[in-house]
């Protein structure tokens, strides 16, 4: 019943994800790696775990863009939902 319940808690951030990503011509996943690093800095450290190319080049696609404070925000106040 708990997952059931986490579950439709995330989602109005995948719908947001997926809004975002459409400006951007990105995926959902690039927005919200972009989303994690801004938040954590430098601090985060990517663990490769790609099993083919075509994963790394994405993850390495959220880097082509800048979220903006609007959005981050946005992304911010959805979450706080999940924690």
């Amino acid at each position: 019943m708990m997952l059931k319940r986490k579950f439709e808690q995330s989602r109005p951030i995948v719908a947001a994800l997926e809004e975002i990503a459409k400006n951007y011509d990105a995926t959902p996943g690039q927005v919200a790696l972009n989303w994690v690093i801004h938040n954590q800095g430098e601090t985060v450290v990517a663990i490769p775990g790609a099993t083919k190319v075509e994963h790394a080049e994405q993850s390495a696609g959220a880097m082509k863009f800048k979220l903006s404070e609007k959005e981050i925000a946005r992304l911010d106040e959805l979450s706080k939902e999940i924690r």
